[in-house]
């Protein structure tokens, strides 16, 4: 058991918010990725890239159910890198990423 998992394995907290990044990078990837197909050719091969860290992420996630200290900073560094693609190349309603990728049922939470 690392440091991470003593601190951070059993957190409710921490499992939603895991679970809302993963929706949020899903989220834009599954939008961007179909934007650059016919305007943003350039962007594909980055995109494609975080595609597949998300989808590693997004495996180890399903069969343990929580991740490892460096899974979750890889998770982390891998939603900063969409929020600068948002920003730089798909922001066109001059939205933040946090309102245009948040998934519905976080924001619902957020609420009660």
């Amino acid at each position: 058991m690392g440091l991470f998992d003593f601190f951070y394995g059993n957190s409710k907290i921490l499992h939603k918010e895991v679970k809302k990044m993963m929706g949020q990078c899903d989220g834009f990837l599954h939008y961007s990725i179909a934007m650059s197909e016919g305007s943003k050719k350039d962007l594909m091969p980055l995109l494609k890239n975080k595609r597949e860290i998300l989808d590693q992420i997004q495996s180890i996630h399903r069969s343990e159910g929580k991740l490892d200290g460096q899974t979750f900073l890889a998770l982390k560094d891998l939603k900063k890198e969409c929020v600068k693609s948002y920003n730089e190349y798909f922001n066109y309603m001059g939205r933040s990423f946090e309102e245009e990728y948040t998934p519905i049922s976080f924001k619902i939470d957020d609420n009660e």
